[in-house]
């Protein structure tokens, strides 16, 4: 029990282990995907009003041949752009808002002259990058090139960035809180149901579990009840089985204990020669008995080997005729066929005939004297049918449903010898080769048994 315990708590294990990582990852990719738009929306905020103030001074300083003084690095009005790089020819001249100390110029020459971006440094030392580049070509050996800083952007988007981090840490352990309150909830279920069979292991009980209504183990409590009587029917036809298998070998394995020692008092080679062949005749009734329930067994767990292959019906059945011809003939037992010459049966000859065997046996060995076994066949709908009746005993109504279970023999038909695997292995070999048997009886009035076959 406790293997299939572990075994199923397992899988709620990893559930809630998948969902716990999931929660993780949608609780990166939100924060996640929330900086990246942030980002892009103040990179392209920068970019912009770069591109604008860098418009504004040259609409404003486009006049005549020269737009700015060469003698000046130092510009008074640069629209708010930190510095100004044209590049003339091979010449290049910078204008700078405040002191020349606070622009690295050499980071600006080491700059594309045609770049235009966003969030840069202009030398490998710095901690931010925080400048906003935009380039403009006036004409084909003039390009301007404006930039300004914005710490205080960065500093802001720094600011989210900390912020959704220290949100993403709380929201994490709290995700992994629920998972375990949920995956502690449903396991509570659980547990209760197995509290449930601890009780009735312990007290050793059949009493089954006791279902609710409105309890959410209900279709569990369902389950493990028709288990249950599952296991406790066939517990119970294990019992039965076994009281049958002892009753049916009681009588070959005391015959054949007698026969043995009557051989061993005697001591002469006659009535050695004799015990020898009675405890070979009783021990093949033994071996028949354990090869039909094997092979019942066989058929049952879908086991079963046939050997297919398209057979004569009328002929098949002939053969089995004539070997109970005389037995039939002791009883005075008329035995009548009418199957078509043209029904061709796709099964395995040796088994199919065992069943016909099994069947026309019945129908003599339980058939009144001066009585009748009729057997015909026909096809309908891709059905080929075969029919035993005879106005035998009959079976009672009660023994109907019970005569195809493994070594049941019904009251009047113990004192007919048998071993009740008959009717057992008839069914298990129609079922193997996709067919069907049914029986239809009344008591003192006879029975019919009919076979159905995919043609």
């Amino acid at each position: 029990m406790f293997s299939v315990q572990r075994r199923y708590l397992s899988k709620p294990l990893r559930k809630y282990f998948l969902l716990s990582c999931i929660v993780f990852v949608l609780l990166l990719i939100f924060p996640a995907g929330v900086l990246i738009v942030v980002k892009e929306t103040l990179e392209d905020h920068c970019r912009d009003d770069v591109a604008v103030r860098l418009e504004q001074y040259i609409q404003n300083r486009l006049s005549g041949e020269f737009f700015f003084e060469r003698d000046r690095q130092v510009a008074g009005n640069l629209h708010g752009l930190d510095f100004i790089r044209v590049i003339l020819d091979n010449e290049e001249f910078f204008l700078s808002r405040g002191a020349a100390a606070d622009v690295d110029f050499q980071g600006i020459v080491n700059l594309d002259p045609g770049s235009s971006t966003a969030w840069v440094a202009l030398d490998d030392k710095a901690t931010h990058s925080h400048w906003a580049i935009h380039s403009q070509a006036l004409a084909a050996n003039i390009t301007v090139q404006g930039g300004k800083a914005y710490p205080q952007i960065v500093a802001l988007y720094d600011k989210i960035q900390s912020g959704l981090l220290l949100l993403v840490l709380p929201a994490l352990l709290l995700a992994v809180l629920i998972s375990l309150y949920c995956r502690r909830q449903s396991l509570l279920s659980i547990r209760e149901v197995e509290c449930a069979l601890e009780e009735r292991v312990a007290q050793q009980t059949n009493h089954l579990l006791q279902v609710e209504d409105n309890s959410e183990l209900n279709r569990l409590y369902q389950l493990l009840n028709k288990l249950i009587s599952q296991n406790r029917q066939l517990v119970e036809e294990m019992r039965n089985s076994l009281d049958n298998v002892a009753h049916d070998l009681r009588t070959p394995m005391t015959r054949l204990r007698s026969v043995a020692e009557y051989g061993l008092r005697e001591n002469t080679p006659e009535q050695l020669g004799e015990a020898l062949s009675d405890c070979l005749e009783e021990s093949e009734k033994l071996l028949s008995m354990l090869t039909i329930m094997m092979s019942v067994a066989e058929a049952e767990s879908g086991t079963m080997r046939l050997a297919l292959e398209d057979v004569e019906l009328k002929g098949m059945i002939s053969e089995v005729i004539n070997l109970y011809e005389y037995v039939a003939e002791d009883k005075k037992i008329a035995l009548q066929m009418d199957v078509p010459e043209d029904i061709v049966v796709h099964v395995d000859r040796t088994r199919m005939r065992q069943v016909w065997a099994n069947l026309l046996d019945n129908g003599i060995k339980y058939g009144k004297r001066g009585g009748f076994v009729k057997i015909y066949a026909n096809i309908s709908n891709g059905v080929i049918s075969v029919v035993f009746e005879d106005n035998g005993m009959g079976i009672s109504a009660g023994e109907q449903q019970r005569i195809w279970e493994r070594l049941f023999r019904g009251d009047r038909s113990r004192s007919q010898q048998g071993l009740g695997l008959g009717l057992n292995y008839v069914r298990a070999v129609i079922e193997a080769h996709g067919g069907h048997v049914q029986v239809k009886s009344r008591l003192h009035e006879g029975a019919r048994f009919e076979v159905q076959l995919p043609k």
